[in-house]
Order: C-alpha cells, then sequence, then structure tokens
C-alpha cells in the first residue's frame, strides 16, 4: 500500500491478539510498569513535556526525533482505523496542523483525533490492547504500536477521577502517544436534536461534522469535518486561520 512519498507501511503489518478491556487505572498519561530501582515521582520528573507515558518512555527525543516520531504515530493510527473501518477525525491543534499545511505544527507536542461512540464500542470489544506493527522507508525499523482503551470508554459521561480519554494509541518505542476521544449523540442537550458531546467538555451540531471530509494528512488518507473551517474559528479565532479579524 503506497502512502504517500513520505512511508510505505504495510497494512497491518501483524496484529496481537485483542484482549478484554482491562480494567486497570487510566488517570491522566496510563499507569504502568516502572523501571527497577525507579520510583514513579523519578519517572515523572524524568518525562519530556510532551504527550509521552511513563511505560513506555527512554529517554528525552531530540527535537527531530520527536518530529519524525510523532509523524510516525498519526500516519499509523490514520492507516490503521482505515483499515479497520473504523472513521477517525482530526480535531484541535491537528486539524489546525491541517489546515496549514496538511501536517504537525512544528510546535504542537500532542496530537489528537475523534471518532463515533459505535466505533470507540467496536475497537472496546475487539481491539482493545492490541499491538501493530509497522516497518517502511518512514520506519526502517520496526515499531510497535498499541491501542489501549479506557476502562470508562464506554462510559457516555466522565466519571469522578476518570479520564475524558477514551482511547489512545501509543508509539512503544518512545512513549509518545496520541489521544482519542469519542463523540456522542446528547438526547438532553438544551441545544436539542443532533447535539453531540465529548467527555472532553466539547460540544458540537452533527451538521458541522457530518460528512467527513476525505482528504491527506502527513501523506495518507485522513478525513475533518464538513464545517472545518468554523469549528477552527470558533475554537481559535480568525487569526489563527490567517484572516483579518
Amino acid at each position: 500500500m503506497l502512502l504517500g512519498p513520505l512511508l510505505l507501511i504495510p497494512a497491518l503489518f501483524s496484529i496481537c491478539d485483542a484482549l478484554p478491556l482491562q480494567k486497570t487505572a487510566w488517570k491522566g498519561a496510563p499507569s504502568g510498569s516502572q523501571q527497577p530501582g525507579q520510583s514513579k515521582e523519578r519517572i515523572d520528573s524524568l518525562r519530556p513535556k510532551y504527550s509521552c507515558g511513563p511505560r513506555f518512555y527512554r529517554r528525552e527525543l531530540t527535537d527531530a526525533e520527536r518530529t519524525t516520531a510523532l509523524k510516525n504515530l498519526v500516519q499509523t493510527y490514520l492507516v490503521t482505523l482505515n483499515d479497520l473501518g473504523i472513521e477517525t477525525w482530526l480535531v484541535h491543534n491537528t486539524l489546525l496542523g491541517w489546515w496549514w499545511g496538511k501536517q504537525i505544527l512544528p510546535w504542537v507536542l500532542g496530537i489528537s483525533a475523534q471518532l463515533s461512540e459505535p466505533g470507540v464500542f467496536f475497537l472496546a470489544a475487539y481491539y482493545n490492547m492490541s499491538t501493530f506493527h509497522f516497518r517502511g522507508p518512514g520506519i526502517p525499523r520496526e515499531r510497535r504500536y498499541l491501542l489501549e482503551l479506557s476502562p470508562h470508554a464506554r462510559d457516555r459521561e466522565q466519571t469522578d477521577g476518570s479520564s475524558a480519554v477514551d482511547a489512545r494509541w501509543i508509539d512503544t518505542s518512545s512513549g509518545l502517544f496520541m489521544d482519542v476521544y469519542a463523540v456522542r449523540y446528547n438526547l438532553t442537550h438544551p441545544g436539542g436534536e443532533g447535539m453531540l458531546s465529548c467527555k472532553d467538555g466539547s460540544k458540537i451540531k452533527d451538521t458541522y461534522l457530518f460528512p467527513l471530509r476525505k482528504t491527506t494528512f502527513e501523506g495518507v488518507p485522513a478525513r475533518i469535518p464538513y464545517r472545518y473551517e468554523e469549528l477552527l474559528m470558533a475554537e481559535y479565532g480568525k487569526g489563527a486561520l490567517g484572516k483579518l479579524e
């Protein structure tokens, strides 16, 4: 499968057996094992300021390494969900990066995406804790990516102490991850019929989101909200889009 000039990745090079939903702690960064002799506080103090979980953190990346790793992270995520038949779309600063050149903004330290409630239910049922292997021109050494669903992914609302994030796509080589949020219809929203909400507090009318537009991002197929420009202006203002106030 040719994925643009930057990367050639075999679709689902191999997939480990999917495991049932893990009932582990999921507050903020994913919890996990620590290196012998290192306290959690020590690990946290060493972690960089970008989205990086403690389980797979090895060392702080250089700017060039981080740029490449983030690019590979979003490419492999988009390719994998496309192969699984799950619609996902760019949001927030990732969507803003698409606006400015269909790539991750150079100063962005974290990337995120959304998907539908049926999509997150499907992933939780069949692919939670699955590992996906990739190798190609953009990834000369095989890298493994873990799809981890929150134990609260099926919950429609954020509960006390739980994370608003429903899933994470994790680069096990570096610990870098991207957050994935489920969008759900909110039948009791005062805005009326067609209102969607996310556990991170964001709300949107379904006519702004659907039908999704097909495009590319970092050289691979991607989807964006239907009324993307209005959504970006509402979130960041006209100036962020290079428009005069």
